[in-house]
């Protein structure tokens, strides 16, 4: 059978299974939760452990077309197109994917076209599944075939009566995944013989118009010229390697052992074959940077002796020059791109002066790096302007690391954020988003920006006291008390998933306390929303892994009246932080009445338990001073407590922590310092920590 008529007819039939897979996605049940994770591989291979061999020995098959659901080893749906002498080993291989993967693959379809029988256009179908059978000795798991060469077309090409290929969602994972995630609420994925009619006949009409078909017409007088190929004896054994292998070309082609074009994001190879080309992901080299070396334009820019030279085009930046060659084009963006209204060409943040200027050179570094953003962020505005931009991940990760060199740039002794990079984040996340549901294990790339970005969210929406632009409609599915995984990595997984529970409820008490949209006669609902918050806040506390707790806790040593709180993980550290904040967060915007001005020389009840949890996250972040999370909440959570600190030996060990902070992480908490000694009382000074 000519290849033309094969792939096309696959390519068909695959269409049909994923359109409706697409549909079922749509919904909000169960089901559309499942298939939102089921996706096609057409001929991925897959490989299979061999009967009484070593371990390492594995059999290899390439279908013509399988589906996947993402937390399952083996493709729950496989289909070939039998034609020739395949046809005759159809069977044999149905038993090998169903028994080889202990039943995981749960159906194989078997389409035989018949293509080439003279006087014939017959086309049948058959389906294998397995089946458990009782044995005098034993039970035994078998392969049945459910349907046996069923015609879908007959000798004239026309449908027959036939219902035609009948599939159930529960089919595209094996077994106990599907009883797991879709329970009882199955569905029908089907293709009716007239469809499969109608795929194999456009198929076998293209591959038969294919000399009548158009085609570029070269003008008359252009002759073609090919490059020159190296000869024979000029080749030596690195190039007879490559012809086979490529060090950067596709996964599929090096994987095959064949030569790739390292054509993206389709290779030739892969694109003639019409395989999934698939490439590894994207990765970024870090040069070593050693701010205490020479202070050549060398060391400064991050390059070591033995290193080779860069690419001089990776961001065409040379000191303060290296953007004299954007031009005005770059400023043309869509008007209609809602991503772009985050960013603009001006909004490099202001170099922080202070007294740790090394002259020239330190001038120097500021302005390569200034250099280097405002090109950086003209490529982000050429980029903005694709459709594709919200499904980006490389643009998502560029934004996540300018928006963190926006904070270390704030200037230090004003606090001054015009939070452009995070307004153009929150753009594009929001249009980014398929569904109402985000997985707090932060499975993906995509989701474990999602949780950065809601904790640079709080740190703005605290310091200005302002609702967070965080989109509370989405839901967090599965839940971390619904995970249950049997994978080597299940753990790091879970400890995550309630790690970002705890991040998600912080956001939901933030939101209602600064949300001033509440009816004033809505009093008695605010108050219910409160104790909803406090339990949830409470629940977790209860219900979390035991990892979480602290592996020591004591008191103060020496002068400080911090206590000392150790624990094993960053992560659960910074939960511990999120855990205290909440609290202080819902005990001074509970709702009830309350006078506008307090007087702070007298401490309510409610004061002094706020600052018990304040001295928990304190006492976290200064045991724990690498941490830099930790510390990034105690800056911003001081804003809530600060002026409570009425204790001169704690304001002391309040201002060192802020200072120590910014003295070796380099994060402005200078102009903290300042606002906090004025609510104090105390004279303030512009110098940033030596």
């Amino acid at each position: 059978m000519p290849t033309g008529v094969h792939e096309l007819f696959i390519d068909g039939v695959e269409d049909a299974i994923r359109s409706q897979l697409k549909a079922i996605r749509k919904g909000s049940d169960k089901a559309a939760l499942f298939a939102q994770k089921v996706r096609p591989a057409r001929s991925t291979e897959i490989y299979f452990p061999v009967d009484g061999a070593s371990l390492t020995k594995k059999s290899k098959h390439e279908p013509d077309a399988s589906f996947w659901h993402t937390d399952a080893r083996y493709p729950g749906v496989i289909i070939e197109v039998a034609y020739s002498q395949k046809k005759k080993r159809l069977s044999r291989l149905a038993e090998d994917y169903l028994l080889d993967s202990n039943a995981s693959v749960q159906v194989v379809v078997g389409l035989d076209i018949e293509y080439g029988k003279k006087g014939s256009r017959k086309a049948t179908m058959s389906v294998w599944r397995t089946q458990v059978v009782s044995t005098a000795n034993g039970d035994e798991l078998r392969v049945v075939q459910e349907v046996a060469d069923e015609a879908f077309r007959d000798d004239d090409g026309n449908p027959t009566d036939y219902e035609g290929l009948q599939l159930r969602l529960k089919d595209f994972a094996y077994e106990e995944l599907a009883l797991n995630e879709i329970g009882d609420e199955d569905l029908k994925v089907g293709i009716s013989t007239r469809q499969l009619c109608e795929y194999l006949g456009a198929a076998e009409t293209m591959v038969n118009r294919s000399e009548s078909l158009g085609e570029h017409s070269v003008g008359p007088g252009i002759k073609k010229r090919k490059r020159s190929e190296t000869p024979p004896e000029e080749i030596n054994s690195n190039d007879e390697a490559s012809k086979f292998r490529s060090r950067n070309g596709c996964l599929t082609c090096r994987a095959r052992r064949v030569k790739c074009d390292e054509t993206r994001p389709l290779c030739k190879a892969c694109g003639k074959k019409n395989r999934p080309c698939q490439w590894k992901e994207p990765y970024t080299k870090f040069k070593d940077y050693r701010p205490d070396g020479p202070t050549s334009s060398r060391s400064a820019a991050g390059g070591t002796d033995n290193e080779t030279d860069t690419k001089e085009d990776m961001m065409d930046v040379d000191g303060i020059d290296g953007v004299a060659g954007i031009d005005k084009r770059d400023e043309a963006v869509r008007a209609n791109s809602s991503s772009e209204k985050g960013f603009s060409r001006n909004t490099a943040p202001k170099s922080r002066k202070n007294c740790r200027t090394d002259g020239a050179s330190e001038d120097q570094k500021e302005a390569t790096a200034d250099a280097a953003y405002q090109r950086c962020v003209a490529l982000l505005i050429e980029q903005l302007s694709e459709d594709a931009v919200s499904h980006d991940e490389t643009l998502l990760c560029a934004v996540v690391v300018l928006r963190f060199y926006e904070q270390l740039n704030t200037l230090s002794s004003t606090g001054s954020d015009d939070e452009q990079h995070l307004t153009g984040y929150s753009a594009i996340i929001r249009s980014s988003r398929g569904n109402r549901y985000v997985d707090p294990s932060a499975p993906t790339f995509r989701e474990a920006v999602f949780w950065v970005y809601v904790r640079q969210c709080l740190y703005n929406a605290t310091i200005n006291q302002q609702p967070p632009d965080i989109d509370f409609s989405l839901q967090l599915h599965p839940t971390p008390g619904e995970m249950r995984d049997a994978h080597p990595l299940a753990r790091l997984r879970l400890e995550t998933a309630w790690a970002n529970q705890m991040t998600w409820n912080l956001a939901c008490v933030v939101n209602f306390c600064f949300d001033g949209r509440e009816p004033q006669n809505e009093k008695a609902h605010k108050m219910r929303r409160w104790q909803e918050l406090w339990d949830l806040v409470q629940t977790w506390m209860h219900e979390r892994p035991d990892t979480f707790n602290a592996v020591f806790e004591g008191l103060a040593s020496g002068q400080g009246s911090f206590p000392r709180i150790l624990f094993t993980a960053d992560w659960h550290t910074v939960s511990f932080g999120f855990y205290h904040f909440a609290h202080i967060m819902l005990l001074r915007y509970k709702p009830g009445p309350k006078f506008a001005i307090r007087n702070v020389e007298n401490l309510s009840d409610t004061d002094h338990q706020i600052l018990s949890h304040a001295r928990a996250i304190c006492g976290a972040s200064n045991s724990s001073p690498e941490t830099v999370p930790l510390a990034i909440t105690v800056c911003h959570t001081i804003f809530i407590w600060g002026p409570l600190v009425c204790n001169s030996g704690e304001r002391d060990q309040v201002v060192q922590i802020l200072s120590n902070f910014e003295k070796h992480h380099v994060w402005p908490t200078t102009w903290i310092i300042n606002a906090l000694k004025a609510e104090w009382g105390i004279p303030t000074s512009s110098n940033s920590p030596t």
